[in-house]
């Protein structure tokens, strides 16, 4: 029997690491078919209520209203609606066709996720972040809820993995440009996407050649703006203000910066607006592209003349923003996920928050362990900033989703060790900081 040489159990591993990929892709695309179909009969609220009919009349030819005839408006932003209006041309305004193009976009996510966690945390433990992401009670859910965090977090996930990768492969120019069209899709699609601009950069400066990196970080970075600047533009024209992405930034700043704005839980005072004499008074009869300079004017204006209450707000509302997330629970229990599930919506509650605060420890374990990797510095920059708007806007624990696959992305290593442990008997199988190295297995980089 010949021996088999290192070249033939490279590839080897190579090839079982792909049927691997392969088969959990396929396991996760009929996961989140399944919440697709079982979501059938659920009921469009919300958030969700306003992306349907957006993407309804841009797709009857009506324009970006949410009624027809209505000039037209900015309130959200346009990146899932437009998804929407593709979808409802093309199917006849089929809601299960849009969760169904959502499982395909958490099964994209999840590739996404094995690319950039290979190389943030090696191979095997970029497998089991994939399954986290995939398999998420908490993320496998969006799917039967049209909401923009399934279309955003994929973009926001693609585009720091493209910046991951370009701190060591110097990119083509026409990978520039495509990553310029990425950012700004992202930054459309929610405009907390702009903190992808200075993690751009900050890639750029630490990595080995800055200088090769500049001119490709320019272009990325005067394209993404392009395209966000062209949808400013038209805000302007249409309204006669500054509305970066969506006019929405006042009626949120108000919300989180008011005199009885609760700490923690600032989120909660959106319930007692059709109290407020100061919120009506403010409003006067005027459009909401009026409504949300001088919501924001007044909520700048409370953080000008309140600066201790507003620091204590910012802490609150950190502390909301990482809560462990019920929002998926909260869902099921008022049927969007249609009637027959609304009685499990205790059990969703305690298998999402068991999951979260599972992977959360794994995570600042690994991060801990490994403080002065670049790749942990650079998540903790992602995290930070991603955090620091909704600290004086409000931050309820739906708006920490996106970052879930990052935050899985290191907890996996931990968690891969762990399953080790018990596998040999509770012996430590490998050193601390082995989980970036001696856990890979020897396939090239994505």
């Amino acid at each position: 029997m010949t021996p088999r040489t290192p070249v033939d159990m490279r590839q080897g591993a190579t090839r079982r690491a792909r049927r691997a990929l392969l088969l959990l892709l396929g396991v996760v695309l009929l996961v989140h078919l399944g919440v697709a179909w079982a979501s059938r009969d659920g009921l469009i609220q919300d958030d969700a209520d306003s992306y349907v009919r957006l993407g309804s009349n841009l797709a009857a030819g009506h324009g970006f209203v949410f009624e027809p005839g209505r000039t037209p408006t900015s309130w959200r932003a346009p990146g899932y609606p437009v998804l929407l209006a593709v979808v409802f041309w093309l199917t006849g305004a089929s809601l299960t066709a849009a969760r169904i193009v959502s499982a395909f976009i958490w099964t994209l996510t999840t590739l996404i996720t094995y690319a950039l966690g290979r190389r943030v945390v090696g191979d095997r433990a970029a497998l089991l972040a994939a399954a986290l992401v995939g398999l998420s009670p908490e993320l496998a859910g969006l799917t039967g809820l049209l909401w923009s965090e399934t279309l955003f977090t994929c973009l926001f996930l693609a585009s720091v993995w493209t910046i991951v990768r370009w701190r060591t492969d110097t990119p083509s120019w026409p990978a520039a440009v495509a990553a310029g069209a990425l950012v700004g899709a992202a930054v459309l699609t929610r405009s907390t996407a702009v903190v992808l601009f200075p993690l751009l950069w900050f890639s750029a400066f630490t990595s080995a050649a800055p200088r090769a990196q500049i001119g490709r970080t320019i272009l990325v970075t005067v394209l993404g703006l392009t395209i966000l600047g062209g949808w400013t533009a038209r805000n302007y024209l249409l309204h006669d203000q500054f509305v970066l992405v969506e006019s929405n930034v006042g009626y949120n700043l108000y919300i989180g910066n008011s005199p009885d704005t609760p700490i923690p839980f600032a989120w909660q005072k959106a319930a007692t607006l059709a109290y407020d004499e100061r919120y009506h008074a403010i409003l006067g009869g005027h459009s909401k592209e009026s409504q949300n300079a001088l919501l924001a004017r007044a909520a700048l204006d409370y953080v000008r003349e309140n600066p201790l209450r507003t620091a204590a707000l910012a802490l609150g509302k950190a502390f909301d923003f990482w809560l462990p997330d019920f929002f998926i629970a909260r869902n099921v229990r008022a049927g969007s996920f249609g009637p027959a599930y609304a009685r499990a919506w205790l059990a969703v509650l305690v298998l999402t928050v068991g999951a979260y605060l599972l992977v959360m420890g794994m995570a600042c374990r690994h991060a801990w362990a490994n403080r002065w990797a670049w790749s942990t510095w650079f998540v903790a920059l992602v995290l930070i900033l991603y955090t620091v708007p909704h600290m004086l806007v409000y931050g309820a624990s739906r708006y920490h989703l996106p970052l879930m696959p990052l935050v899985m992305i290191l907890a996996a290593p931990e968690l891969l060790r762990a399953c080790q442990r018990v596998r040999v008997g509770g012996r430590e199988p490998l050193g601390r900081r082995a989980g970036v190295d001696a856990i890979r297995c020897p396939v090239p980089p994505c």
